[in-house]
């Protein structure tokens, strides 16, 4: 304590002695005025006099005021440096302590983050970064560096464009790679850097590339003990691949997720997880389990009151019914989604939610419907140049919805684009969906029967790839109904009697009466 008085009054004393001179040619020139109140107390006599007075401070004057004025905080507030960071960051950046500025920038911009304040803590983490720059390089600055780059990266994931996040990543991969050859324990950086890359590399539609970072923050991650860290880019690995259809890779990858998550401390994510792994179980036909467990997730986070969970819930609920072919039941839970995300002002959860009410009103029968909802979230897709996260499920969705319209040139055209969009992103049920797509249009074209049983096959093999086994038996329904109209009967009946063993594993009532009347029909 006496140290401390004693470091106020050395402060105090430097700061007194410079500040008196000042005042008295101030006042001389008839600037500031003493207060009324108390006669160590001044006022100017006008803002401008005030922005004045201060320009005509000699630029080493005023570095010098800057940092008695921080030093001062420190030494009165040492235990609410962090209350003060952003002031302190200011005063250090005008005193040109380029060191300090690093600092409390850094600290500002992590206080900010925790307030959901993301636009300060850009300004902050911009300014330590432009602060390092005139630092040296060396293994102290450079690590700050890499911090820095990732956490602006995280602040910035949803403001800034993809590419320009992405560069950053590129740089922070290549000094942290550089620093952990010589101190391993920057790998928790690298660790950190590649789940970033991953990540903004899906905001680039970019799921290939997403897919081998993350795998490289997990490897690192395991291997390091970075708990916290593993569970995210397990889950998060496992939603690409729901995403993308591959249900049986998904599934075991939830199941661990869940175990890793629960282990960390984080509950919330494990309960989101429980729903996805349900939409993981739909997709490989255990509809009712999946089901189960995407409900038990919901009623947890409505218990919590989580509301960004809540959402997603619904969502995914949404989602598990269109697998389960109830229609209605997904139209409500989905309807609740876009509302919430409205209201959230989440427009992914917005997009995401009106891709699937638009191609269950299409499999209603309503096209007309269906149309007009796919061209409200138009504007989401110019927006950001077709760089949302399964877009190739909105093009799989609009070449059906345009089969189901009648207009067969035009959904001819988008089932290609969607096969060549989803064969790149490894996206498996959009492509499975347009090969089917593909096989009708054709087949409505009066087209060789060769080549419409070859995208019906396609089609197959895609579901088969992903383990989608209710899509699967969806386009062996498809096929048989092609083939009764060839009059192929024996052939048809082969198609309807696998998709009626899938449907009825899968305990999809209405499905299974549908496959045992084309069944019925053949025995007639």
């Amino acid at each position: 304590m006496l140290r401390n008085l004693s470091t106020v009054e050395s402060v105090a004393n430097r700061a007194n002695a410079q500040l008196s001179v000042m005042l008295v040619h101030l006042e001389t020139g008839q600037l500031v005025r003493r207060s009324t109140d108390e006669d160590q107390v001044f006022m100017f006599k006008h803002a401008l006099v005030q922005d004045a007075a201060y320009q005509s401070l000699l630029q080493k004057q005023r570095r010098v005021l800057h940092a008695l004025v921080a030093q001062t905080i420190e030494t009165l507030y040492p235990d609410q440096l962090d209350v003060y960071a952003a002031v302190l960051a200011g005063h250090y950046s005008h005193a040109r302590d380029d060191t300090r500025t690093v600092v409390y920038s850094i600290l500002a911009g992590d206080v900010a983050m925790r307030l959901s304040a993301f636009a300060e803590a850009r300004l902050h983490y911009n300014a330590a970064l432009d602060a390092l720059t005139r630092l040296p390089d060396d293994q102290i600055n450079l690590g700050r560096r890499v911090d820095t780059l990732i956490k602006l990266t995280n602040a910035s994931a949803f403001a800034d464009d993809p590419a320009l996040n992405y560069a950053r990543l590129i740089e922070a991969e290549k000094l942290a790679t550089r620093l952990s050859e010589t101190e391993p324990n920057y790998r928790k950086q690298l660790a950190h850097v590649y789940y970033w890359r991953g990540f903004i590399s899906l905001m680039l539609n970019d799921t290939r590339e997403t897919m081998r970072s993350y795998q490289q923050s997990r490897r690192v991650s395991q291997e390091i003990h970075l708990d916290q860290l593993a569970a995210q880019t397990t889950f998060d690995s496992a939603v690409v691949l729901n995403v993308q259809g591959r249900f049986g890779e998904a599934e075991p990858m939830f199941v661990e997720s869940i175990e890793l998550m629960q282990q960390a401390g984080k509950p919330i994510e494990d309960v989101i997880a429980l729903a996805q792994w349900g939409v993981a179980l739909a997709g490989r036909g255990q509809y009712a389990r999946g089901l189960e467990q995407a409900q038990i997730s919901l009623a947890r986070v409505q218990r919590v009151g989580t509301g960004y969970a809540v959402q997603v819930n619904h969502l995914l609920i949404g989602w598990i019914h269109f697998l389960g072919g109830e229609w209605m039941r997904a139209l409500e839970s989905l309807q609740t989604s876009l509302q919430l995300a409205h209201q959230g002002g989440d427009w992914i959860q917005v997009f995401t939610s009106s891709i699937f009410i638009a191609w269950i009103s299409s499999r209603l029968g309503q096209s007309a419907a269906a149309q007009q909802t796919l061209a409200q979230i138009q504007p989401l897709v110019q927006k950001t140049n077709a760089r949302l996260v399964g877009i190739e499920m909105f093009m799989a969705a609009q070449a059906e919805i345009a089969l189901g319209a009648n207009q067969i040139d035009q959904a001819l055209a988008l089932a290609e684009q969607t096969v060549a969009a989803s064969q790149a992103n490894d996206a498996l049920f959009s492509q499975g969906i347009a090969q089917r797509v593909w096989a009708q249009a054709r087949a409505a074209q009066n087209a060789s029967w060769d080549d419409v049983e070859a995208h019906l096959q396609s089609s197959l093999d895609a579901f088969a790839q992903g383990d989608a086994r209710i899509e699967m038996a969806r386009t062996q329904m498809t096929w048989g109904k092609l083939l009764l109209d060839r009059t192929e009967r024996e052939s048809a009946k082969n198609h309807f009697e696998q998709a009626a063993a899938q449907f009825e594993i899968s305990e999809l009532t209405r499905e299974l009466k549908e496959a045992r009347a084309f069944l019925s029909l053949e025995k007639t």
